[in-house]
């Protein structure tokens, strides 16, 4: 019974440890907002960015990645356009794409976020569904 108490509490330990590693690696050096979004209609896909740097210091610089993919035949994703923005403190873009490919479950937005303020420079990538 011992053994099993002692196996139950290493293992709790274990978790714990491993959710602090998983938050610290999601903390940035900048404090920022950012709100991806993407909403498809037939074969077209609108998608929109905001980001917040004002946080960050005094005219942080803010550059904006995103590209549309659709899921291809083999289960992967592929890039069918994409468009760069750049601002200073706060930047808040849209863009619509038309295109055959597009279809609403199979369509998402990736962006890459790159914002360089008063505590260094902050790398933030992800996706999100349409």
């Amino acid at each position: 019974m011992q053994k099993n108490v002692r196996i139950i509490s290493l293992s709790l330990i274990l978790a714990l440890c491993m959710s602090l590693c998983a938050n610290a690696a999601t903390r940035t050096k900048n404090e920022f907002d950012f709100t991806p979004k993407i909403t498809v209609s037939g074969n077209t896909a609108s998608c929109g960015l905001t980001v917040d740097a004002s946080n960050a210091g005094p005219n942080a610089k803010i550059t904006a990645d995103i590209d549309v993919q659709v899921r291809t035949s083999s289960g992967g994703w592929s890039s069918i356009t994409g468009w760069g923005w750049s601002g200073t403190s706060t930047l808040s873009r849209s863009k619509s794409h038309t295109d055959s490919r597009v279809s609403k479950g199979n369509t998402r937005m990736a962006y890459t976020i790159t914002v360089v303020g008063s505590n260094g420079t902050d790398i933030v990538s992800g996706y999100v569904d349409g």
